[in-house]
């Protein structure tokens, strides 16, 4: 139990393999996963199914993706363009961004259409004021104020980074005219801070993490217990050493040797952890029951809960 870093897992792979040990590692990278290599940390990929199969059930059919160039951001594109498939959702438009650059502003403008429909507003003006009349002079107020002609060519957009920059990003998309009362933002857990409601461009929009009831139970035992706040990714580390656990108690109430086998660890029907229910798969990868979480002003709202088991899931 516990290589974090995809490097360290990679390392102690072959050890692992030579001695017949299987490994439940807290890395989040899939291609680390395999022959009895088990990655538990929560992966991009699944936050992009869980996000986009909901965005999808409310009607979202046209994401964009402004994601970071490096490593996670082209992950979530892949997981994007996959999940695409069988979701009946389209990558309408896909733009990435220097994650050390403080200024954003050309490529904010560029994944929202921004010059284009400046344009075509600007052309729509003239033609308006050549027609002339009463109808045209009416359009002409209305488009009084207004820097672009019409939404962008998508419903959704995923943003897939979290604090300052997050908060570089959305109002500057907001401001060019990606407006978040007709363009629904979506983000991954990176977004799991109530702080990030106080950007009213973020105010309303979705994200896949695990639900946060579990964790705040278990932060204020762990308080009570410690005196201190625990890391996030401790839970990791109790849910391993629990789904352990199990599978020991298990042979012990069976008088059998603990054995740690490939179809105990892959039980279709899950674990329940810290945060939320989780199973393996043999391939080495996991699966969790992530909610649908709503940023507001100062908290978190649950929109689409997680679920309690895996029974109504597709594998």
């Amino acid at each position: 139990i516990g290589p974090l870093f995809s490097t360290s897992v990679s390392a102690v792979t072959p050890i692992a393999r030579q001695a017949g040990v299987s490994v439940l590692s807290f890395s989040n990278d899939q291609a680390v996963a395999g022959d009895d290599v088990y990655v538990l940390g929560l992966t991009p990929e699944e936050q992009i199914r869980r996000v986009v199969d909901y965005a999808s059930a409310q009607g979202i059919r046209r994401v964009a993706i402004f994601a970071p160039d490096n490593d996670y951001g082209r992950r979530i594109v892949s997981a994007l363009q996959i999940q695409s498939y069988g979701s009946g959702v389209e990558l309408a438009r896909l733009g990435f961004f220097n994650p050390r650059d403080p200024d954003l502003t050309d490529e904010v403008k560029a994944i929202a259409n921004y010059d284009q429909r400046h344009r075509s507003l600007l052309a729509h003006k003239a033609n308006l004021k050549a027609k002339g009349g009463a109808a045209s002079r009416r359009a002409l107020v209305r488009l009084k104020g207004r820097d672009t002609l019409g939404p962008p060519e998508y419903d959704a957009i995923i943003i897939p980074t979290g604090g300052k920059q997050l908060l570089t990003v959305a109002p500057l998309l907001n401001y060019y005219d990606v407006d978040p009362d007709q363009v629904k933002y979506l983000g991954t857990a990176l977004w799991n801070n109530p702080k990030l409601g106080r950007e009213p461009a973020l105010v309303g929009s979705w994200y896949a993490a695990p639900s946060p009831v579990h964790w705040v139970n278990f932060k204020n035992r762990y308080r009570v217990l410690y005196g201190k706040t625990p890391p996030r990714i401790s839970t990791l580390a109790y849910d391993s050493v629990a789904l352990a656990a199990v599978i020991a108690r298990q042979a012990e109430s069976q008088s059998i040797a603990v054995n740690y086998s490939r179809s105990l660890l892959t039980n279709s029907q899950g674990f329940s952890g810290l945060d939320g229910v989780f199973r393996l798969h043999p391939d080495g990868r996991s699966e969790r029951g992530l909610a649908i979480l709503s940023l507001e002003r100062d908290l978190i709202n649950v929109v689409d809960p997680a679920p309690a088991s895996f029974a109504p899931l597709v594998n």
